[in-house]
């Protein structure tokens, strides 16, 4: 079994540890390690490229949290693959970060069509970045 707070749902349904426990879900309580920093995520490259696997061996400090994460082998391969930067945070705050980007279940906004200026109802959000066209703008867009 997993732990509640350990889970998505408990980013869409919160719960306290005792709201969690009464309801018949058990609960992690995360102990944090004392481990000494071998580099800040600030000072990590730009890119995986301009870095050895060296940094497979560096404890690095979340620039969000200060909580102490390493890059693993399989993670750094993509990373230099891909010419990606090494994550500066955390597994637990880049988790964090993609749960904030995405729509919450359940919530609607007035929006506007870009194309014709019509009222209309949309899951995302007018401070989001996306287009939003109504269903009859939409059609004419993708056929």
């Amino acid at each position: 079994r997993f732990a509640y707070n350990t889970t998505n749902a408990s980013k869409f349904f919160p719960k306290t540890k005792e709201e969690a426990i009464k309801a018949g879900y058990t609960w992690f309580d995360e102990v944090d390690a004392v481990v000494k920093e071998t580099v800040s995520g600030n000072d990590l490259p730009q890119s995986a490229g301009d870095t050895s696997e060296t940094i497979l061996n560096e404890i690095i400090a979340c620039t969000t949290c200060s909580k102490r994460y390493k890059i693993l082998p399989l993670e750094y391969s993509v990373l230099k693959k891909m010419s990606l930067p090494v994550p500066s945070s955390c597994p637990k705050c880049r988790d964090q970060a993609r749960f904030e980007r995405i729509n919450k279940p359940g919530e609607l906004f007035d929006r506007t069509c870009a194309k014709c200026g019509k009222e209309m109802i949309s899951a995302f959000s007018p401070d989001r970045p996306e287009v939003v066209y109504c269903v009859s703008c939409y059609q004419q867009e993708v056929v």
